[in-house]
């Protein structure tokens, strides 16, 4: 999955292989270590996202608060942890 986004909130499309999934981020940076956004699968809203960075910028959590099943997964909240390699 590849998005590309300015971070200002507009809606920016989720590439997979390439090619347009119908999934949009509209992601905004609030500050050096913070953003959210807005999760939209075909223009409708399906959850939000809040995603903090640690200070050494290793690891990004976000925590997920999804209204639908629109985008595959399952209704409610749930965290995801990435750290860089």
């Amino acid at each position: 999955m590849v998005i590309e986004t300015l971070l200002d909130g507009s809606d920016a499309p989720a590439l997979i292989g390439g090619k347009p999934s119908g999934e949009t981020l509209a992601i905004r940076q609030i500050d050096d270590r913070h953003a959210t956004a807005v999760l939209k699968m075909n223009g409708k809203p399906f959850g939000t996202a809040k995603g903090t960075l640690s200070a050494d910028r290793k690891t990004l959590t976000v925590e997920d608060d999804f209204t639908s099943t629109a985008g595959g997964q399952q209704v409610g909240k749930q965290t995801e942890t990435w750290i860089r390699k």
